[in-house]
């Protein structure tokens, strides 16, 4: 099938959110599944309509805790830390209301009464994006809060062993219950040369491996058919989504199965692309199917339901993975979805300022977490934003300024010629064909009707 023929019409979107990243619990762990964009708007109840599940964390009655959450995005207002009783009924306000001194906290420690049990019962972060009037986001963690006495080996988090009233932890996994997990310590942790690169986030997981050119995978332990950094641009459909952020395809194999996509953007942060059918219904958003989802929209963000590459680099290392967003919450692994990186090959490198992606990946992988690379598709792309003390340069954060609507489409010569013919004919002959004639001025005075008509090699951007 020819590249041309294969996509007849592409809609580029960059993620432009109204509100976007937003707050998922860490620790105590989030219910399953830990999506950061649940809000008072679109989902139901005390948690979004997540259901409690088989995640569940032990608190010791005996002094403080200290709770961590994921934040992406520090909007105006501050947060309130509460436990709920079974039925998700208020029992305790930990913070008094809602905190608001500390716009970009991600932890906070609470004090656990001594005469408190609690079993069965919901700890629930509330954080408010007050800019836009009564807007909440929220993430909710079941706990047991017990006596020191009922605190036992189940609470090491099912990955270490006891040791007194420690826990001895699984190897990438720490705290003191063995609550929290990262892919490397040392570069040792890190297979084939590849190095463990301190992300100095305030997200885990903090370090990953950077892979060198040939290797990729989260320990580097598989090979990359893509052995180096050279590649000609005319052998792609070439897509500007930016100025500074391209991106490049074709299709590979005998059956041409595999796609092969080059990310080039003007950043040393994070790039990512993703892509779904542009004709999916939003029922998509039922998955994954346990999430009580009731306020289905009319029209899908482009956010909503995409298949997502997100790649890393650090000079000649590069961190690439496959990834899926449900809605507007940060994109996750697939096998958080119950999937798998179905990456067949990446590589990755940064040079004065320039982050370049490449990887393959089957054009219909047949995962639940991917969307087929075929058809008519609707694209995404985001990358980070500079480093400060919040962002950091490769951790998965809101990327801010770094977006805006952009709009490009694939019309081919033989309906540029017919469509300017009949504009001409209505323009001509305006009276008998009104209806006709308002629609096409409409169309013809907007800034990008030119850019849209004639080059279909321009991005017109529609801001």
């Amino acid at each position: 099938m020819i590249a041309n023929q294969l996509i007849s019409v592409i809609t580029i979107l960059i993620v432009c959110n109204i509100v976007d990243s937003h707050v998922s619990l860490t620790f105590p762990p989030a219910r399953k599944y830990d999506l950061d964009f649940l809000d008072n708007v679109r989902t139901k109840g005390a948690c979004g309509g997540m259901p409690k599940g088989d995640i569940k964390t032990s608190i010791k009655n005996d002094g403080k805790l200290k709770v961590d959450w994921h934040l992406g995005y520090a909007h105006n207002g501050g947060f309130k830390i509460a436990l709920l009783d079974k039925s998700e009924k208020l029992l305790i306000d930990f913070t008094g209301g809602f905190q608001t001194n500390d716009k970009f906290a991600h932890s906070y420690e609470i004090n656990i009464p001594s005469d408190l049990e609690c079993i069965g019962c919901v700890l629930k972060l509330t954080r408010q994006a007050s800019e836009w009037k009564n807007y909440e986001f929220y993430s909710c963690a079941d706990v047991d809060i017990v006596p020191s006495l009922n605190y036992n080996i189940e609470y090491c988090s099912g990955k270490g062993s006891p040791s007194g009233q420690s826990c001895s932890c699984d190897k990438g996994y720490f705290g003191d219950r063995c609550q929290f997990y990262q892919d490397c310590d040392t570069d040792t942790d890190c297979q084939n040369n590849g190095k463990c690169i301190d992300v100095q986030g305030t997200a885990l997981p903090k370090k990953e491996c950077y892979c060198p050119i040939g290797f990729y995978g989260r320990t580097c332990d598989k090979v990359s058919p893509i052995k180096s950094k050279s590649y000609n641009t005319t052998d792609y459909t070439a897509v500007d989504l930016r100025q500074n952020f391209k991106f490049y395809w074709r299709l590979l194999g005998q059956f041409q199965n595999t796609m092969e996509g080059i990310i080039v953007a003007g950043t040393t942060s994070y790039a990512a692309v993703g892509w779904r059918d542009a004709n999916e219904e939003p029922i998509c958003q039922k998955f994954p199917t346990d999430v009580d989802h009731p306020v289905i929209p009319k029209s899908l963000h482009p956010m909503d339901c995409q298949d997502v590459v997100i790649g890393k680099a650090f000079g000649d290392f590069s961190h690439v993975a496959d990834y899926y967003t449900r809605d507007r919450s940060t994109p996750r692994r697939d096998e958080v979805y119950g999937g798998e990186d179905d990456l067949v090959a990446a590589a990755g490198w940064e040079e004065d300022g320039v982050t370049t992606i490449m990887f393959r990946k089957p054009v219909d992988s047949g995962d639940m977490a991917d969307n087929k690379f075929e058809g008519d598709l609707k694209f995404i792309y985001a990358f980070g934003q500079t480093p400060t003390d919040f962002y950091k340069a490769d951790e998965l954060k809101y990327h801010l300024g770094n977006r805006g609507h952009l709009g490009k489409f694939f019309f081919n010569t033989y309906f540029n010629f017919f469509f300017l013919h009949f504009l001409l004919f209505i323009f001509r002959y305006p009276g008998q064909n009104k209806f006709w004639f308002y629609c096409c001025c409409t169309i013809i005075f907007s800034p990008n009707f030119v850019c849209l008509l004639f080059d279909s090699t321009l991005s017109c951007d529609l801001n």
